[in-house]
């Protein structure tokens, strides 16, 4: 669904809810807690997103340049702060009990977002040289440009990266139920 909001607009919520026949009551809820679960549920629809490419890249031998790239760019995000998500993932308490080949590999995503994808600079992923070409006397009479670019992994790193991504997914779920209690109950205590 695409919604075309001004910069003023709100969305408008429902007022109740139906679940299994019976119908509850809304209430909205404006607290730091309820951005940062707000924004980790923000993150946990983005892991959903990165899985179903990845499971797809799988599935083909060759796959949408733009879909990778698209699938890297998010991943990074999710490493990010950003003020309007209020929430994000962090190495050392999301990818817990990580074995160091799945650090390698996270480490591996987040540098290809950095260096590959939103900064334009050589790397180890995008290199370019430009040469001349020469005549039998070694005269140059042209320019020409060689660039090597990755666009995708070897399809052995992709299996990985879903083990990362259901990693991330385990842990965030954990952390979503406890902020949720928290919310829930902060709301049912009485001042």
């Amino acid at each position: 669904m695409f919604l075309n909001l001004q910069k003023d607009d709100k969305i408008i919520l429902p007022n109740t809810l139906d679940v299994n026949g019976k119908s509850h009551q809304l209430t909205n809820v404006d607290s730091r807690k309820a951005n940062r679960y707000k924004g980790l549920s923000n993150i946990e629809a983005d892991l959903n997103r990165i899985k179903t490419s990845i499971q797809s890249f799988i599935q083909k031998t060759s796959h949408d340049f733009e879909q990778f790239r698209s699938s890297i760019i998010t991943y990074r995000k999710l490493f990010i702060h950003s003020k309007g998500r209020h929430a994000k993932l962090e190495r050392q308490r999301d990818l817990k009990g990580a074995s160091q080949h799945l650090l390698d590999i996270h480490k591996m995503l987040i540098e290809l977002g950095n260096q590959y994808i939103a900064h334009a600079e050589d790397s180890l992923y995008d290199q370019s040289s430009v040469v001349l070409i020469l005549d039998d006397n070694k005269k140059a009479v042209g320019i020409s440009v060689f660039r090597m670019t990755l666009e995708n992994f070897e399809p052995n790193k992709y299996p990985i990266w879903l083990e990362i991504i259901d990693l991330l997914k385990k842990n965030l779920t954990l952390i979503l139920k406890k902020l949720s209690n928290s919310i829930i109950n902060e709301y049912n205590t009485p001042l």
